[in-house]
């Protein structure tokens, strides 16, 4: 219905710099779970950028990333089925909580409740709860109260998961010589 959920963030992401070429904010920010930030003014921003060419580099080749992943997503969030979607979400989650060394073997946290899920994914709740059932019935997950684990990824694999891509932010190697530092 009305509500989406576009992104979910992770501790170590940068929030909201997609808004700085706008005059008013884009999206809306919301916990899930405890967080701090810090706030960093675009003019903080635009002397880092100045003072180091290779971060803004990399800034960019993160925007064009996210970018990437996100087109990724709406694809999958577009074709596939609820199984599917929801086989997708877990994957996807699940790998990038291990990268930040968050997930515990196959058990991950997930907080979420199952009409957080859908507002991400693209379904109703009950399609998620009778996802979520299935995939546990048929021995691809097991649910706990606030995480999963994965009992079957190649079974996951086989309903939905991202393309498997590989980033490239060495800033150093792509922009060699155009950096100036």
């Amino acid at each position: 219905g009305r509500h989406h959920i576009v992104k979910l963030h992770l501790p170590g992401d940068m929030l909201g710099v997609a808004s700085i070429c706008l005059t008013e904010a884009a999206d809306t920010l919301t916990t899930v779970t405890p967080a701090s930030f810090r706030k960093l003014s675009v003019r903080h921003l635009a002397q880092i950028f100045a003072s180091s060419p290779t971060f803004a580099a990399s800034m960019f080749l993160i925007a064009q990333l996210e970018r990437v992943m996100l087109t990724d997503r709406l694809h999958a969030c577009a074709t596939r089925s609820s199984l599917g979607k929801l086989a997708t979400f877990l994957t996807d989650l699940h790998a990038r909580l291990t990268a930040l060394g968050m997930a515990h073997g196959m058990t991950f946290p997930l907080p979420l409740t199952q009409q957080q899920m859908g507002h991400f994914v693209g379904l109703s709740t009950i399609q998620v709860h009778r996802a979520m059932n299935e995939l546990q019935s048929r021995g691809m997950i097991e649910r706990h109260s606030n995480s999963v684990t994965i009992l079957d990824l190649d079974a996951l694999f086989e309903h939905g998961s991202l393309p498997a891509r590989v980033a490239d932010l060495d800033v150093r190697d792509r922009f060699a010589g155009a950096s100036g530092e």
